[in-house]
């Protein structure tokens, strides 16, 4: 089955070579709150990767927006693992592969560090993602 964070960024039935995670940047709250937006954005095939810390339990709710609305994520679950300069492993319901999400609210499985890896689905895409965490 081919990744589409790490190997491949899918076009519908369309595939583009899509580059890894340079950096992963860690998102973190501004004190006495529990969420955060990033204002970021990705060249076309290339991706922007985001880390946060949280536990079993807690609820997620992640957003992104982009002005031509071509931009979407995956969710890494803990215990995700760097492949190839991007992140490999099992991803949230609803923010996986095949999923081009662009909102998921859900109960966190697992206790430990989730990554949120952002895409273009076409051209350049400038982002703000948001997450929040209770």
């Amino acid at each position: 089955m081919l990744r589409l964070i790490a190997a491949f960024l899918c076009l519908g039935t369309a595939a583009v070579r899509a580059e890894g995670c340079t950096d992963i940047h860690d998102i973190h709250f501004p004190a006495g709150k529990n969420s955060t937006t990033v204002a970021d954005g990705v060249v076309r095939a290339e991706l922007s990767c985001y880390a946060f810390n949280a536990g079993s339990g807690q609820v997620v709710d992640v957003s992104v927006t982009s002005v031509e609305n071509n931009a979407v994520f995956q969710i890494y679950r803990p215990g995700w693992k760097m492949v190839d300069g991007a992140p490999d492993g099992a991803m949230l319901p609803g923010a996986g592969d095949s999923n081009d999400a662009t909102h998921i609210k859900d109960v966190l499985p697992a206790t430990g560090r989730y990554v949120i890896v952002v895409g273009g689905t076409r051209g350049n895409a400038d982002f703000k993602l948001t997450l929040a965490i209770e």
